[in-house]
């Protein structure tokens, strides 16, 4: 779990201030509850359920961060 909460902190940090292109509120991590996959979602769900996949250049800065831990 500890793990888990490290990554969310790191991915929210490499991602940003994005916001939602829909209804413009904050875009948040988030995890697939199946597979465990990073994605981007509103924070505004469930009233907007925008989505998209966690860019690749972020997820490859997350590797570089971990990997000095």
């Amino acid at each position: 779990m500890l793990m888990e909460q490290q990554r969310k902190a790191t991915l929210t940090r490499l991602v940003g201030a994005i916001l939602c292109p829909k209804c413009r509120r904050p875009v948040a991590v988030r995890f697939n509850g199946v597979t465990s996959e990073p994605f981007l979602g509103c924070s505004g769900y469930p009233m907007c359920k925008w989505t998209t996949v966690m860019p690749s250049a972020v997820l490859m800065e997350e590797e570089a961060c971990l990997a000095v831990y």
